[in-house]
């Protein structure tokens, strides 16, 4: 039962591994799982600011039909 478990945890740790870029050259999985989370964590800032870009961006669309739609009125 015991090799069982530690078995897929290896499994899991080496999926984990090859995801993660730079992974393969850390051999103890204390030092695999502090990079994977660095990694994990990058990714959330770079989404972070993806997610700020595009409502800027759907802000400004929005701004210049309003922009648009003023001219037209007035």
């Amino acid at each position: 039962m015991i090799n069982v478990r530690r078995e897929k945890i290896s499994e899991r740790m080496k999926y984990l591994q090859d995801l993660v870029p730079g992974c393969n050259k850390i051999t103890d999985k204390a030092g695999m799982l502090n990079e994977i989370i660095n990694y994990v964590q990058s990714l959330q800032r770079q989404v972070q600011v993806h997610i700020r870009v595009l409502l800027l961006d759907s802000v400004c669309r929005g701004l210049e039909s309003a922009m648009f739609f003023f001219k037209l009125v007035n």
